[in-house]
């Protein structure tokens, strides 16, 4: 009897110990977690790497830890491994695609915003593998924006993909590269060669003659200009009245871009903007994700195009109008 009361008390002990060896392992586990997303809100990244790595080696199923490491990866530049503990985090729970989605698609908003346009245009794909509504809502602006930049025709065919049934952005698209396939169209040149050739001038400084003449319609900047929260009209949230269609500055075909950026040049999502074209804001307000916005204006505008900061007073929002000349009423136009 004693005997047996020995070995019940023995494993009843190494019960007790192992499971006090468990708890202090997950006490310290989430200690570590905890400590990290204290470093990273605080900015401290390097810290944060150090902890999330022990943190996954104690929980190998903890989907929440690959994910915050990713983003600490991110934050100290190492995106190969944020790649890899992203697609752990997507696995264990796919939940997780739209927040990795959205971390990428302020990637290649970043790199857009900084002319690295191979860089955003492989952030943005990598985000839509994560977040298929990402490319849904977004993609078609964002490729057609990658190939104004760039004169890159694999820009614009990418864009397709995200055309789906439109027939007006199929179209848009294969005048495009119509545009791009001319001779006389080089890359990043096209633009600056099309406004030489508006003004009659050659490369070689030549005048251009009757027999050399090119028929085709060149894109003209109509109005430009960059607003700020002091522009607003209303100062609670901040929205600005940034062309006044009465004024007849925006005519039927135009092309209106507008373009978001953080004032002090760091990463933007763009949520917060909304745009709206007309005197209906309910009927025709439009979200910006990416502080990018372009629109061909198909009826005669009414009111104005007015842009809301919502409260943020550290964006600054460029505002274009492009029309298309046609050589038979250049004349007209400049007269």
């Amino acid at each position: 009897m004693d005997t047996l009361k020995k070995k019940s008390f023995i494993l009843v002990s190494c019960a007790l110990l192992l499971f006090a060896s468990l708890a202090e392992g997950n006490a310290l586990m989430g200690k570590n977690l905890r400590n990290a997303k204290v470093f990273m809100e605080a900015g401290h990244y390097p810290e944060a790497v150090s902890l999330l790595e022990k943190s996954v080696l104690e929980d190998i199923e903890n989907a929440e830890v690959y994910f915050l490491l990713g983003l600490a990866y991110m934050n100290t530049d190492n995106f190969q491994d944020a790649g890899a503990v992203f697609e752990n985090a997507h696995k264990l729970n796919p939940d997780f695609g739209h927040e990795i989605g959205h971390e990428y698609r302020k990637m290649a908003d970043w790199s857009f915003s900084q002319g690295e346009y191979p860089a955003a245009g492989k952030y943005f794909e990598k985000a839509v593998s994560f977040d298929p509504g990402i490319g849904q809502h977004n993609g078609y602006n964002f490729f057609v924006a990658l190939g104004d930049r760039t004169g890159n025709a694999e820009y614009y065919a990418k864009s397709l993909i995200y055309a789906y049934d439109d027939d007006h952005r199929r179209q848009r698209v294969a005048h495009k590269l119509l545009q791009l396939s001319s001779p006389s169209c080089k890359g990043q040149q096209c633009e600056v060669e099309r406004e030489e050739e508006k003004d009659g001038k050659k490369e070689d400084g030549g005048q251009k003659t009757p027999d050399t003449a090119d028929n085709r319609p060149s894109t003209k900047v109509v109005f430009e200009k960059t607003f700020t929260f002091q522009d607003a009209f209303e100062n609670t949230f901040g929205q600005i009245r940034a062309i006044p269609f009465e004024q007849g500055l925006v005519r039927v075909n135009d092309e209106i871009e507008v373009i978001a950026r953080l004032k002090d040049g760091r990463e933007f999502g763009g949520r917060e903007i909304g745009i709206w074209m007309g005197k209906n804001y309910h009927e025709s307000w439009v979200k910006s994700e990416d502080g990018y916005f372009n629109e061909i204006v198909r009826k005669k505008p009414e009111g104005s195009l007015i842009i809301s900061l919502a409260k943020r007073k550290d964006i600054e929002v460029a505002v274009k109008v492009k029309r298309k000349i046609d050589p038979e009423t250049k004349f007209s136009e400049s007269s």
